[in-house]
């Protein structure tokens, strides 16, 4: 009886997302490399210093916040 009860309680919280949950998510950017192309690689890898301070702005604009 005590496994069902237990399989039942993990399954509840897999399925059903709570408020206490969904409230900690944290967005998490990550830049490859802030430069211009340069031919290497991929160039979806890199990002152009004045499109990185644009996003960063828009963030600011939009309540994002770092600690």
């Amino acid at each position: 009886m005590k496994k069902v009860v237990m399989f039942f309680l993990c399954l509840l919280i897999l399925i059903l997302p709570s408020q206490i949950f969904a409230q900690r998510k944290v967005p998490i950017l990550k830049y490859h490399s802030i430069d211009e192309f340069k031919g290497q690689v991929s160039k979806e890898l890199y990002v152009k210093l004045k499109i990185l301070e644009k996003q960063m702005i828009y963030l600011r604009d939009h309540g994002y916040t770092h600690y």
